[in-house]
């Protein structure tokens, strides 16, 4: 009689990893991921296996913990994460991720008021927009205008900008196909900002302005961060003239906003206040560029003593921590597509500028120096099918790069992903023909101390200038 043990020893190596005898699922599963989720920490991979093992004890996993994973995923991809946006873009291509968007679409008529603000943050973080979701979460944030937090206000505001959602620009704020389009949300970042100034001119009408929460935190809950994300918000869609309704000669709303970001920061808590630096800073060179009518009240809502020292420390404190950390993979693609046509002076990542600029804020996905071209990519998905739009932060790049005068060229992942080889470099080079290299003139320069050039003894010595200042120093 065979024994057991017998049998086992002729088996394949693949039965014997199959477990006879199956844990069982415990009896509360919400409770039971919950309690793992606190567990999985900053590690995006842990969170989605987590996901995964949730996703094959129940069919449908409970609503609050799907919403709680997205944001916790959100939440590790933060603005102050070291992840780059080539990270993100790997994220979105799991079918992990893909699988918890659908849940999450699927059974969206569950999601909570208090939930949306944690959504919008999470998909600003993994720089996602899903237009299947979107009008959902907005019909929430108007619904509830006037119950939300101040610093709430300001965090949606500043997420929505970056997203590229509920800016001034009508009819490109409708989600779905053409023939079921969602409600227009245009200007609802407005609404946003315009219900805090609302909010700061009832506190200064008020007798009592009520007591700071602490040295950062006024009464209203705000830190020097929430203001200066208001002010960037309004730059990045390019409202910087945005004021009441009710009194046009009423202080801007960006000016209000950025006078109550500087108001408890001392020089020395200003050159520790992260990404504060970088709003200020670019929300005065954006006006700056710019030029609106409110500029000369704006710039003067920061101190110069503010401005400064933002000035001096922007290359090596504050645009160091702040500029894009590698190479996207569409950027990627479409590098290697200019290589292939022996594009040879496309720079990837080129800062730009005005010619005076004595620093540049701002870089080029690609900069074509000889075409006066700049080439930028647009990741997010489109409003609809065949409808894309691009990111806050990306249009307001393309206004600035324009004011620069170069011309600027879109190239949008929901096209680019749809073609082959071929088809990357035909459409690339159809590009590039609408844009021909620029000529510059050939200046005739004649040759400086002609006169002299017998004269090589102490030519140190007899400095000549024949213009000043001088382009050339020649000894």
């Amino acid at each position: 009689m065979t024994t057991r043990e017998y049998e086992e020893a002729f088996l394949p190596r693949r039965l014997k990893r199959i477990k006879v005898f199956n844990t069982p699922p415990p009896s509360e599963l919400p409770a039971f991921f919950h309690k793992r989720l606190d567990n999985a920490h900053s590690n995006p991979r842990s969170i989605l296996k987590l996901y995964r093992q949730y996703m094959r004890k129940d069919d449908y996993p409970a609503y609050d913990w799907l919403v709680r994973c997205f944001c916790h995923l959100g939440n590790v991809f933060g603005f102050n994460s070291f992840w780059a946006t080539k990270d993100k873009q790997v994220i979105h291509a799991l079918p992990s991720f893909k699988f918890l968007v659908y849940d999450l679409i699927e059974r969206k008529h569950l999601i909570e008021a208090r939930q949306v603000p944690r959504l919008l943050y999470a998909f600003a973080c993994l720089e996602y927009r899903s237009w299947h979701l979107l009008p959902t979460l907005l019909e929430h944030v108007e619904a509830n205008l006037e119950k939300w937090r101040t610093p709430t206000l300001a965090n949606m505001a500043l997420t929505l900008a970056l997203l590229g959602v509920g800016d001034d620009a009508p009819d490109h704020n409708q989600f779905g196909p053409p023939d079921l389009l969602s409600r227009d949300y245009t200007g609802l970042v407005s609404k946003l900002a315009l219900e805090v100034h609302r909010r700061l001119l009832a506190l200064q009408s008020a007798s009592s302005s009520g007591p700071r929460k602490s040295p950062l935190h006024d009464s209203l809950g705000c830190m020097p961060f929430d203001y200066a994300g208001l002010a960037f918000a309004l730059t990045l869609q390019g409202s910087y003239d945005l004021c009441l309704p009710s009194d046009e000669t009423a202080k801007s709303t960006v000016a209000l906003f950025l006078q109550r970001a500087c108001e408890p920061l001392s020089l020395e808590q200003l050159e520790n206040s992260g990404w504060v630096q970088f709003f200020l800073y670019q929300t005065l060179y954006c006006v700056d560029v710019e030029k609106p009518k409110r500029e000369v009240e704006v710039k003067k809502a920061v101190p110069f003593a503010f401005q400064k020292h933002l000035h001096l420390s922007w290359l090596d404190k504050i645009l160091i921590n702040a500029q894009p950390q590698g190479n996207e993979l569409l950027q990627l693609d479409v590098d290697a597509a200019l290589k292939r046509l022996h594009i040879t002076d496309a720079l990837i990542n080129c800062s730009a500028g005005r010619q005076w600029d004595e620093q540049h804020c701002w870089f080029a996905g690609h900069l074509v120096r000889s075409r006066n071209l700049a080439l930028e990519y647009d990741y997010l998905l489109p409003l609809g099918p065949g409808r894309p739009k691009v990111s806050g932060w990306l249009a307001c790049k393309r206004r600035m790069l324009k004011a620069f005068g170069l011309n600027v060229a879109t190239i949008h992942q929901s096209f680019w992903s749809l073609l082959n080889l071929e088809q990357k470099d035909v459409q690339l080079t159809r590009l590039l023909a609408q844009f021909p290299p620029v000529l510059e003139a050939v200046k005739d320069e004649k040759k400086a101390y002609e006169e002299d050039r017998h004269l090589r003894f102490q030519r140190h010595a007899r400095q000549k200038f024949e213009t000043w200042p001088p382009e050339k120093l020649e000894i």
